[in-house]
């Protein structure tokens, strides 16, 4: 569920009513469902890819736990560029 706490969706909207339609046609559709739509599809791919990484060492570990799980995400992310980058090559 995304919550918008701050109200920006609709200072957003209420703000793109002011420009020119030239300037609309820069920013986009700003039909928030489609837009939402679109960020769950993607916030989706993000949980496949992470799927079973243990982020507990992230938060409030000792310093070494921190590094210690650093260390793993930088190996899940640097395989992940590998991954797609032979993906996107063959």
């Amino acid at each position: 569920m995304i919550v918008d706490y701050v109200g920006i969706a609709s200072a957003l909207k209420a703000a793109m009513k002011e420009y020119t339609k030239r300037d609309q046609s820069k920013y986009g559709d700003m039909n928030i469902a489609k837009i939402i739509s679109k960020f769950k599809e993607k916030l989706q791919v993000c949980k496949d890819l992470l799927h079973g990484f243990d982020f507990s060492g992230f938060i409030g570990g000792s310093p070494l736990t921190m590094a210690k799980a650093h260390h793993r995400w930088c190996e899940l992310y640097f395989w992940m560029q590998v991954f797609l980058i032979e993906k996107t090559c063959s």
